[in-house]
């Protein structure tokens, strides 16, 4: 009498078999949690790059604003200035030269009266704009 015990031709091919299936098992289950693992981190570091990106602009706005309030503040002060020196005494007085030979130049016509008029009112203007005077 034969029992299935003594049997081990048989017994070893389904042993192979379920050790084939296990192994095809693992290595299936390894490759979808990889799969599953790349996808988690993509969809991570699509989401990270997104929120980078909208801080990144948001500080770009900010410093686009603050940049405007400082240009705007300085051009304020320079219009000042501009101003003051319009009205003191060197700025009158260069204004006057300046004056002066414009009603030269229209009066006379001469090459000499346009040269000092345009002469004069540039030292005028570079005077107000700049604060730089020719004695």
């Amino acid at each position: 009498m034969q029992t299935n015990f003594m049997k081990p031709q048989e017994q070893g091919v389904n042993y192979i078999i379920l050790l084939v299936v296990i192994t095809m098992g693992v290595a299936f289950g390894n490759l979808l949690s990889n799969w599953v693992t790349a996808k988690v981190t993509n969809y991570l570091v699509e989401q990270s790059f997104k929120a980078a990106s909208l801080n990144l602009a948001e500080q770009v706005r900010s410093q686009q604003a603050e940049n405007q309030v400082v240009v705007q503040r300085n051009h304020d002060i320079v219009a000042q200035q501009q101003d003051k020196r319009a009205v003191d005494a060197t700025g009158i007085r260069l204004f006057k030269l300046c004056s002066d030979w414009r009603k030269a130049e229209s009066e006379l016509h001469s090459y000499t009266a346009r040269t000092e008029a345009a002469k004069h009112c540039s030292i005028y203007e570079r005077y107000v704009n700049t604060g730089e005077s020719v004695p």
